[in-house]
């Protein structure tokens, strides 16, 4: 979708939608825009623990919000990114749903 681009006092807020993507990895297509999940990050919480397997995670469309100064400088950035994470653990398969949320605030 193309993004949306509101004035809000001096600032201007873009609104950006991005399609979901199973399984995206850091620095490529959605990865590029959002925090991945990484798998290593899951397998290294729960390492001696538990065996776990079939791990995937499949993001839905995520929103990012960029607000901008009236000297066009990104002075906030939101990202919100949900996903459903899988994973095979003790023989039996699970869904977990996440909410996946960044927010940054930026000073010049």
């Amino acid at each position: 979708a193309a993004p949306k681009v509101e004035k809000s006092g001096d600032n201007t807020v873009v609104t950006l939608v991005l399609k979901g993507a199973k399984d995206p990895k850091a620095g490529s297509g959605l990865g590029s825009a959002i925090s991945i999940i990484e798998e290593k990050t899951i397998t290294d919480a729960v390492a001696g623990a538990i065996d776990i397997s079939d791990i995937h995670l499949e993001y839905f469309d995520c929103t990012i919000i960029a607000t901008l100064d009236a000297s066009g400088n990104v002075i906030g950035l939101s990202v919100n990114a949900p996903c459903i994470l899988s994973l095979t653990a003790m023989g039996g398969g699970a869904e977990v749903g996440i909410e996946c949320y960044d927010e940054f605030t930026i000073a010049y």
